[in-house]
């Protein structure tokens, strides 16, 4: 019981926003990207620009279903629609992220483990 309550606390996140206080569950968060050194983040088929925030502090509260896959970019592996050489693409978000090649075999190693789990 004590497990399901933790997972159910790291799985709802609090972030400052310039009009205040967002409350997002994680399959809400589709991606979180560094842009002129602004956090953006985007859920629920909107961008929120978070204050006060740096994207390591971010990466640190986020669960196993979040992968960075690069220096300035996270994403939420659920939600990945395809992967087409470097480029992935997200549900809701019209632009492909670039994965890094220095990080590409340890995402596709987490990315295959969580859609055979999905699978089964």
């Amino acid at each position: 019981m004590k497990k399901i309550e933790n997972n159910f606390i790291q799985s709802i996140h609090r972030f400052q926003t310039r009009y205040g206080y967002i409350t997002l569950k994680n399959n809400q968060i589709s991606a979180i990207e560094v842009i002129n050194r602004k956090v953006e983040l985007h859920a629920k088929n909107e961008i929120y620009i978070l204050k006060n925030e740096k994207i390591s502090s971010i990466h640190s509260i986020l669960n196993d279903d979040f992968f960075q896959i690069n220096r300035s970019t996270i994403i939420n592996l659920h939600k990945i629609i395809s992967i087409k050489d470097n480029q992935i693409f997200v549900k809701n978000i019209k632009k492909a992220f670039l994965l890094s090649k220095y990080r590409k075999k340890d995402f596709y190693s987490k990315y295959v483990s969580l859609t055979k789990a999905r699978n089964y």
